[in-house]
């Protein structure tokens, strides 16, 4: 996200949540990369804090709170 934006000027103006359930470990962090590649390219969100609650299990989740603003054009 650094390369991005500079960190420093991103506000915490919003929150999204998000859950994934994936049986394999690596499955999970792929999906959950992925969706934060989509919110970024898609939303047009950047991000400036991420908290991750992973629990193992069968199915394995995850929940993430992500914070951050709208991407704005320079």
């Amino acid at each position: 996200m650094e390369l991005t934006a500079d960190l420093k000027t991103v506000k915490a103006a919003q929150k999204l949540e998000v859950d994934i359930e994936e049986r394999n470990l690596d499955s999970l962090l792929y999906d959950f990369l992925s969706e934060m590649l989509y919110l970024k390219d898609a939303k047009y969100v950047i991000f400036k804090a991420v908290k991750v609650t992973i629990k193992e299990g069968k199915p394995n989740r995850l929940h993430a709170v992500f914070k951050g603003d709208t991407i704005k054009a320079a």
